[in-house]
């Protein structure tokens, strides 16, 4: 739902969606690094960790991203 609510502009609530994913399961790859993608398009260069994080757990989260158009500004 995060990521259907990002790519309609929804920031804000694509944010809410993955922090309540990822409360009950912190280390979720895939929500790390869209958290990531959308902290830094709104300035928030803790993204960077977020992305980090993701790469740890799963090194092929920025590809399947990469492949929906979906890649952290920097």
């Amino acid at each position: 739902r995060a990521l259907v609510q990002y790519r309609l502009h929804e920031a804000d609530a694509a944010l809410d969606d993955l922090k309540a994913a990822l409360a009950s399961d912190p280390g979720f790859g895939t929500s790390l690094y869209l958290r990531g993608v959308i902290r830094l398009e709104k300035g928030d260069r803790g993204g960077d960790e977020d992305i980090a994080h993701a790469l740890r757990v799963w090194g092929g989260v920025g590809r399947l991203f990469a492949r929906f158009g979906i890649s952290p500004e920097r």
